[in-house]
């Protein structure tokens, strides 16, 4: 037993026999320093959480007025705007397409009453006075995206006459069928317009200039002579008219990272309604990401309060042992 303690006491010895006792000082000095070291740490993070937020605030506004663009452009619908009175097929802004039931005739007029009336074989009449005629498959397009696609129909003596009309906007469609043979039938409104008007041949165009009495080529010239003749089908798709904007991926991506729903649609079209609910998630995700920003807002100033504090203690108890050591030197003089 003696032995022992007499190791021990001899390891107990060596233990400080090479090696220098540390000062309460520099103790103190290095709890301050970590102190520092670790409110340094918080506050850079703090100030990259709160970039990261600004940055992520920024996003959601861009994407928030990309969705308010879309909102007032889509033409899709949750419910049909268009109706049928009878004869009359009353669509949106005020366009109306009646139907006579006789010599294969129909209307197009606008909300200030111009028309233009088709008929025969197949006659345009313009009421400002234009008269032209075509004879194979065309497209009428409204200015506010609405498609009349006429389908015709020949006789025995080669003729052609207007048999059919596939009406589109968005989702929304109409299907007149009968006109030959002066016994119009209408169905619809339907919400089959996005894949209807796909399957549907828009042939050579004709767009509405600016009201339902005048008419231009996709070039924007007048038309005052006759089109789309017998032996000239156009295979044709404009799919700008009436085109209703679609999520971007930077969005749906955007939506997705932040556990934000996206409405589905088969079409991969949003009505007014989806655009709707989405502004509204987007928002609320707006407020919540405003509440953290706050918090973290206010983290960062307490951290960085006590850095201040810690930085001048630290200052504070430098000076002090500076001048505690000058004094004892000065005293050994």
């Amino acid at each position: 037993m003696a032995t022992v303690n007499a190791l021990a006491g001899a390891q107990s010895v060596s233990m400080y026999a090479n090696e220098q006792k540390p000062e309460l000082n520099d103790l103190m000095m290095a709890v301050m320093i970590d102190r520092t070291n670790i409110l340094d740490g918080q506050i850079r993070d703090g100030i990259s959480n709160i970039n990261d937020q600004n940055q992520k605030m920024r996003e959601l506004q861009q994407h928030m007025a990309e969705a308010r663009q879309a909102q007032q452009g889509t033409n899709i619908v949750e419910n049909p705007t268009w109706s049928v009175d009878d004869k009359t097929i009353k669509l949106d802004n005020g366009y109306e397409i009646s139907l006579s039931g006789a010599r294969q005739e129909w209307t197009i007029k606008d909300s200030a009453g111009n028309s233009t009336r088709i008929w025969g074989d197949p006659h345009v009449a313009e009421k400002d006075g234009g008269n032209w005629d075509f004879k194979d498959g065309v497209t009428f397009a409204l200015g506010d995206g609405t498609k009349i696609t006429v389908g015709t129909t020949g006789d025995n003596n080669g003729m052609t006459y207007s048999d059919t009309l596939t009406i589109t906007k968005g989702n929304q469609h109409i299907q007149v069928t009968g006109i030959y043979e002066n016994a119009p039938q209408i169905s619809g409104p339907s919400l089959d317009g996005l894949s209807v008007d796909r399957n549907t041949n828009d042939g050579t165009v004709f767009y509405e200039a600016g009201n339902a009495s005048d008419w231009n080529t996709k070039a924007g010239t007048e038309i005052t002579s006759d089109q789309a003749m017998a032996g000239r089908t156009v295979i044709n798709e404009d799919t700008s008219i009436g085109a209703s904007p679609q999520m971007s991926e930077a969005m749906k991506s955007f939506l997705e990272a932040n556990n934000i729903e996206i409405p589905t649609n088969e079409d991969g079209y949003l009505s007014k309604d989806d655009w709707k609910n989405v502004l509204s998630s987007m928002q609320s995700f707006g407020d919540s990401l405003t509440s953290v920003s706050q918090l973290d807002m206010a983290k960062l100033q307490s951290s960085m309060n006590k850095y201040n504090q810690s930085y001048d203690m630290l200052s504070n108890f430098t000076s002090k042992y500076a001048s505690s050591i000058d004094s004892l030197v000065g005293n050994l003089r």
